[in-house]
Formats: structure tokens, sequence, C-alpha cells
């Protein structure tokens, strides 16, 4: 294993009216190398078969929505978003589960 992380995807609810929000979910995964010494750089990226990462914050706030609207015309033709943030996080393993995240 090279680097162990996890994956944030973001959607539009398709059956939503409302379009303005992003649905979000987490997949656990790590990199791994070619070589044992990682040293020819090429890194594949492999699912975990445990998930320990979590969405923690919907998008459902009007006043602060993960959408930074597109600005720019031309492209707010094809985007709406110039930028979408996806939050996730994973708790640590200290053994104090309340303040571990």
């Amino acid at each position: 294993m090279f680097e162990d992380g996890g994956k944030c995807i973001i959607a539009l609810d398709s059956t939503s009216k409302d379009q303005r929000f992003w649905t979000q979910t987490s997949e656990d995964n790590y990199y791994k190398c070619n070589s044992y010494t990682c040293s020819d750089q090429n890194k594949i990226i492999q699912a975990e078969s445990t998930n320990d990462w979590s969405n923690h914050l919907p998008d459902d706030d009007s006043y602060d929505p993960f959408c930074l609207p597109q600005t720019d015309y031309t492209l707010s033709l094809v985007y709406a978003c110039k930028q979408v943030q996806c939050k996730h996080r994973r708790m640590l393993d200290t053994g104090d589960d309340t303040q571990d995240f």
C-alpha cells in the first residue's frame, strides 16, 4: 500500500425538484504501487472492502450551498458550478470515539 485515502462522490439528485443541492457518498480506497519501492510512480487506485468514511454534513443550506456558482457566462451554459465541495471525514483510531473526528 502506498497511500490510504477516501474518495468523495457527488451527484445531483435526479428526483429532487430543487436542483441546488448535491448528494454525497464516500468510498474507502488506497493507492497501490507496481513496485515494492514505488520508484516508478505508477500508482493504481484500489477500492477498500470496508468503508470508514462518512459524509457528516448534508448539502441543504440555501445560504451556504456546496456549489460555488459559475460566474463565466460561456462556461455557465455547460457547468452550473465553478466548484463543488464534498465534505467527508474518517474517525481516527485512538480509542476516544467522541473526539476522534
